[in-house]
């Protein structure tokens, strides 16, 4: 699904993720399972190969996307990668 955001970090992937359509967010959360026979949706696997952010990876592979709407899934989500951003920064700003 052709798209005009593109992310190669975690902040950049939240913002992405505040424009993207919830046509991206079906594909990239239900969509991939069957797709590709994978077990979990693309983000989580983003998230652990791309990324290293094994934690968040596992986080978000437990999502539930049928006890959702996928706007509700978009803030989970959100809210999630602002916890963890919040977490990056304290940890770099200890170093």
């Amino acid at each position: 699904m052709p798209t005009p955001y593109a992310a190669s970090s975690l902040e950049e992937f939240v913002e992405a993720l505040s424009h993207v359509s919830i046509r991206s967010l079906y594909y990239h959360i239900f969509d991939a399972r069957l797709r590709l026979g994978r077990p979990t949706n693309d983000f989580s696997r983003w998230f652990q190969e791309q990324l290293g952010m094994s934690e968040l990876a596992h986080e978000t592979a437990k999502l539930d996307p049928y006890a959702h709407t996928l706007e509700a899934l978009r803030s989970i989500l959100l809210s999630m990668l602002q916890r963890q951003l919040q977490v990056t920064g304290k940890q770099n700003a200890a170093v």
